[in-house]
């Protein structure tokens, strides 16, 4: 078995058009029989982020990744990962496995939900995107698929995206623990706002069995005086220069301007996640607003596509 991180390249994409001036959606299928530990995607013959108005990510045709590239690079950056074009080939990166979380990978019993190696500070409770495995039952992914919509082309260039990855072989069992990125827009108001499960925030089930990181993005508006409350208990009050103070600690992340993250991982302990499966009952966050309008938030989680034997 290949326990192994492996470099492997897909076919491109390779019909996209040029001078577009209206969205057009293009998808690639990626084989079912690989451990995704991490997607990176060539971008070719002029094609930046800005053109790239969405990703998402398909798993068995559920979407479980949602962002779109511009956003996908500045929460890249955030993890102090280099940015899109830094070197010759422009290379947008959508990792699987959770960034920023102290002392490595750790092994995790997905079945007792506790440590078999390391120290529990230390866990980073892996999430890969396991493909082509099936449990008892015989589930499993069946099909990995990523559609881009993508505008505003260049008017020459030979214009590709290839897909490549970092695999190892399937591990037994099933998907295990996948890493579930949702989008939704909240209509912010000048003052107090409040986001709850009814205008997008995601718990209580399965699928949102963790929370890593909440990421409000808005066009033009400053965010301050955020407040998390979870199951009626409020869990963290700080202003915007609050939250990059302590961000900014061990060099683990890397704030950039005009977005602000809850991040339940700030000090790198993968065990912190905000516990939000089917017990959570109340998941809520308050933050104050300059302006008037609709901001992008992102919620980072983790998650079982079926029930845990």
């Amino acid at each position: 078995m290949r326990n192994f991180p492996t470099d492997v390249r897909f076919n491109p994409i390779t019909n996209i058009a040029n001078s577009l001036t209206t969205k057009q959606t293009y998808s690639t299928t990626l084989p079912p029989g690989y451990d995704f530990r991490d997607l990176f995607f060539q971008l070719l013959g002029g094609l930046t982020v800005a053109m790239i108005e969405e990703l998402r990510l398909m798993a068995n045709g559920m979407i479980i990744q949602r962002l779109s590239a511009t956003d996908l690079n500045l929460i890249n950056l955030f993890y102090n990962t280099p940015a899109y074009n830094t070197y010759t080939t422009p290379l947008l990166f959508l990792p699987q496995r959770r960034l920023g979380i102290r002392g490595g990978i750790q092994s995790f019993d997905k079945t007792a939900l506790a440590l078999t190696t390391g120290s529990s500070k230390d866990l980073a409770i892996e999430s890969t995107l396991n493909a082509g495995s099936y449990d008892a039952q015989g589930r499993g992914i069946a099909s990995v698929q990523v559609e881009f919509d993508i505008n505003n082309t260049p008017g020459a260039g030979s214009l590709q995206i290839v897909p490549r990855a970092q695999v190892c072989d399937p591990y037994p069992g099933g998907p295990g623990l996948l890493k579930v990125i949702d989008k939704f827009t909240f209509n912010a108001l000048v003052g107090v706002n409040t986001i709850t499960k009814n205008t997008g925030l995601k718990h209580g089930d399965l699928l949102h069995s963790m929370c890593d990181a909440l990421i409000l993005i808005p066009p033009t508006a400053n965010l301050t005086d955020f407040v998390m409350r979870y199951n009626n208990n409020e869990i963290r009050r700080r202003s915007s220069d609050e939250n990059l103070m302590v961000q900014r600690q061990d060099n683990l992340r890397s704030p950039q301007s005009g977005m602000w993250v809850i991040d339940f991982l700030e000090h790198g302990y993968g065990d912190e996640a905000l516990l939000i499966g089917p017990s959570a009952t109340n998941m809520e966050l308050d933050f104050t607003s300059d302006a008037a309008e609709g901001i992008t938030v992102y919620q980072v989680s983790l998650g079982y596509m079926f029930a845990q034997a």
